[in-house]
């Protein structure tokens, strides 16, 4: 129901998305008024389940919401520091034992406010916290710095003010995770993310996951018929009668309850016990000695994900996607060669259409290269052209009305100009150059 990939708790959102076990970081809120029986958690230093380092659970005496996972004031938490309170016992998951049934409380943060704090994370169990519990909406600011989650095998109290087995979480605004050795039930993590007795902190990247469960898997088939013979040497042996084959097989009842119902899937201990169970199609097995998956097909189970299935369903996948590689590839081809003979036929057309208008242009402008036959003069700019003659003259002091710009306009044409006189002060020059023929 929870997953982070930090030690620090006050940012992690909650949202009505499920959990995935790889991300991204958040809270499920779908949980919140789900009566819990165990809150576990889970540290490890990478992604990986094989890497988990600490991995515990609480008992509560009393299945209650999630959402009311933590109180103040009841079951052994007290009303400054408040956490998970009112715990039967606390179980080491990876050592699969109980290791403490003396544990009161698991100390989250200070109580400030019932909507602060371990309140407010109650109200992120049910609700959308986009930004975290310590972050509230036109806020700009964090609202708390403690938020953890701890243990102790040898303590009834652990976190904020009290050493722990294990830890995770933040504390007065320094945050980390802190175990010890597999099956250690000593303290290792000390007040403000300490190490102690060879304890081990990480304050980096660090993997922590949520889980709760509801209720425990029932025990199938408890009827069992146990007897005890005498060898011939005297001593006494226990037999059971296997309930399949109705035949006789040395060992006890007890060691055949290895099925259970969890959640729909039964959960075997070896091969034996699998064969063991009736024959109903469609039912699944797990097999705790080979981590393996079965379903009952007629009268054998089979392994889901077995070598020849996984080899089948792999070629069929790829031969569909080889088939649809293809039809996509002569679909592709086609279309390409429809669009280059539309290229081509446009540019077709574009060529044809310039040329006729090229032609159409040079046939109104033809092009002597000589200038035309008669007399006339053009403006001169530099040296006049092969057959023309300069001529240059002027009239300088023109006596005007005035020279602003309504008047005047001082200007060069190649040679030519005119322009004002002396100042401007109501006089002007006219000069013209041109080549003459």
């Amino acid at each position: 129901m929870g997953m982070k990939e930090s030690p620090v708790t006050w940012n992690v959102p909650s949202n009505e998305s499920p959990v995935d076990p790889l991300g991204p970081p958040h809270w499920s809120s779908k949980f919140g008024d789900v009566n819990v029986q165990d809150f576990a958690i889970q540290i490890s230093t990478t992604k990986n389940f094989e890497d988990t380092k600490a991995h515990w659970s609480y008992r509560l005496k009393a299945n209650r919401a999630l959402g009311n996972l933590f109180g103040v004031g009841s079951g052994g938490c007290t009303d400054f520091h408040s956490g998970i309170g009112n715990v039967s016992y606390i179980k080491d998951i990876l050592t699969e034992t109980v290791v403490t049934a003396k544990f009161n409380c698991s100390k989250f943060g200070s109580n400030t406010d019932p909507n602060l704090g371990w309140g407010r994370m109650n109200y992120c169990f049910r609700n959308k916290c986009p930004k975290g519990y310590a972050f509230f909406k036109g806020v700009p600011f964090r609202l708390d710095n403690h938020g953890s989650f701890s243990y102790s095998a040898s303590s009834e109290f652990s976190g904020i003010t009290h050493d722990a087995t294990a830890f995770v979480g933040c504390v007065a605004g320094k945050c980390c995770a802190c175990f010890g050795t597999k099956g250690g039930r000593g303290h290792y993590c000390s007040r403000k993310c300490k190490a102690v007795n060879g304890g081990t902190i990480i304050t980096g990247k660090v993997y922590v996951w949520f889980w709760i469960r509801t209720r425990m898997p029932k025990r199938l088939w408890k009827r069992c018929m146990e007897f005890k013979m005498k060898t011939e040497a005297g001593k006494s042996e226990t037999y059971y009668i296997d309930r399949m084959t109705g035949t006789a097989h040395k060992g006890t009842c007890s060691e055949q309850f290895q099925a259970f119902l969890n959640e729909g899937t039964l959960v075997v201990k070896n091969k034996e016990s699998l064969n063991n169970i009736p024959s109903v199609p469609g039912l699944l097995s797990y097999r705790e000695d080979n981590e393996k998956l079965y379903v009952k097909k007629g009268n054998k189970w089979d392994a889901i994900g077995s070598e020849n299935e996984t080899k089948n369903l792999v070629m069929t996948e790829v031969t569909h996607l080889e088939k649809n590689l293809a039809d996509q590839k002569k679909i592709q081809g086609a279309r390409t060669q429809n669009l280059e003979s539309s290229i081509n036929k446009r540019l077709t057309q574009l060529e044809q259409h310039l040329k006729a208008r090229l032609k159409k242009i040079e046939g109104k402008v033809p092009y002597t290269g000589r200038w035309p036959s008669g007399s006339y003069c053009i403006l001169a700019n530099g040296k006049c052209p092969s057959g023309f003659s300069r001529s240059h003259g002027y009239m300088k002091a023109i006596k005007m009305y005035t020279t602003n710009s309504a008047y005047m306009k001082q200007v060069y044409f190649g040679d030519s100009k005119i322009m004002c006189h002396d100042s401007c002060r109501g006089w002007g020059d006219l000069v013209i150059t041109a080549c003459c023929k």
